[in-house]
């Protein structure tokens, strides 16, 4: 474009479609629109502008809309959407491929999820090679969340990958050699990872007879079994929402009032949620980084552990982790009780989170609820 432009030749940035008539634009500047994002990673908005200041500052030439049409925003974004998309696949079952070669068992991790009506299935496969092990193969709108649909949109996947790989790397390669080398990566599936859904055990069924029918089609014998590894993490969360009712009832059966916060006057906790569950969530809102913005003081407690030689605060984050949080946060607390207590009551100007913590950490009942929280963490849900 440059060379065109110095001799003072005009750019030909269209020309006439093959088939279907009209204009389109040339294939070199497709190119060079996608080559400015993927490589040089000039932003999309940017790309013609970006062409035409760089004709108009380093040429005479003229670059103004007019004289040199360029493509649309939407069209780079398209464009280089779709080469992105192509590249990304290649990739990763290039690094499927490798890890295969060197017969590594290859972990196939799926799981559904549903947003606002919409219904989402994901698929992984863990390599097992190096930091970058982990390869998304998709991820895709589904009509249902059935194993047979699982199934078929994890196949449609892996036919998707081989297709854009060969078409990158290797050319045009017949079906059988596709398929032959789908079958292999099938093949080196070892293990399934997943959750507890009752559709995945379908789904694990559906994937073993997949490899058996590949097997009897290549003339070899039936692969093992896939091992399947169902993660436990919903009946965590499921035991958590069971030891908060149980630590409201408890909570009941051991005073014949409110407790802590809610007895104070002008607090209105709600009576849903155990007492405990309420001091940890409230610790968090107070003391932790991520905390409340507001009534926060997690510098002030930082300065006042370092002054006093204590250990660091440590909780996790009660936002953005689901409920099971409160079991390790539950064991936390009943640690660091006496010290948040100490700061607390050396603290002026509470205001009324900082009083309602503080009175919560005064209820032995509270503390005691904390305290098994803890223990279940111990002895239940860590690894």
């Amino acid at each position: 474009l440059l060379e065109e432009a110095a001799q003072g030749r005009g750019l030909a940035t269209m020309e006439k479609r093959p088939s279907q008539g009209g204009m389109q634009f040339t294939n070199r500047v497709i190119e060079t629109c996608v080559n400015l994002v993927l490589d040089c990673h000039v932003p999309v908005r940017y790309v013609s502008p970006c062409i035409r200041c760089v004709l108009s500052g380093l040429t005479s030439f003229d670059a103004s809309p007019t004289v040199l049409p360029l493509p649309s925003k939407s069209l780079v974004a398209s464009t280089a959407f779709s080469v992105g998309n192509c590249l990304a696949k290649a990739s990763g079952l290039d690094s499927v491929l490798a890890a295969s070669l060197a017969n590594r068992p290859l972990t196939l991790m799926t799981d559904g999820t549903s947003k606002k009506g919409r219904h989402y299935a994901e698929y992984q496969i863990d390599t097992g090679l190096g930091a970058n092990r982990t390869v998304c193969l998709s991820l895709r709108e589904v009509e249902g969340g059935t194993a047979e649909v699982y199934f078929r949109e994890f196949d449609a996947s892996m036919d998707d990958l081989v297709y854009n790989y060969c078409a990158l790397t290797l050319g045009d390669r017949s079906d059988e050699e596709r398929q032959e080398m789908k079958s292999n990566v099938v093949m080196t599936l070892k293990f399934l990872m997943t959750d507890r859904h009752v559709v995945n055990k379908s789904l694990h069924l559906l994937l073993n007879d997949m490899r058996s029918q590949l097997a009897d089609r290549q003339g070899a014998p039936a692969p093992p079994r896939m091992v399947a590894l169902f993660c436990g993490m919903h009946v965590i969360v499921n035991l958590a929402g069971v030891a908060d009712k149980a630590l409201l009832d408890f909570e009941k059966c051991a005073s014949l009032g409110p407790l802590g916060a809610a007895a104070c006057a002008g607090f209105y906790p709600s009576k849903a949620e155990s007492g405990a569950q309420r001091l940890i969530r409230t610790v968090c809102k107070a003391f932790h980084h991520l905390g409340s913005e507001q009534c926060g003081v997690f510098t002030s407690l930082e300065s006042y552990l370092a002054i006093h030689d204590k250990p660091a605060f440590r909780m996790e984050d009660f936002r953005g982790n689901r409920l099971y949080v409160i079991f390790p946060n539950g064991g936390f607390l009943y640690r660091q009780k006496d010290v948040l207590s100490a700061f607390l009551s050396a603290s002026e100007g509470k205001n009324r989170l900082l009083l309602a913590v503080e009175a919560d950490l005064a209820s032995g009942v509270l503390l005691a609820g904390c305290r098994a929280l803890g223990l279940l963490d111990l002895l239940l849900i860590r690894p």
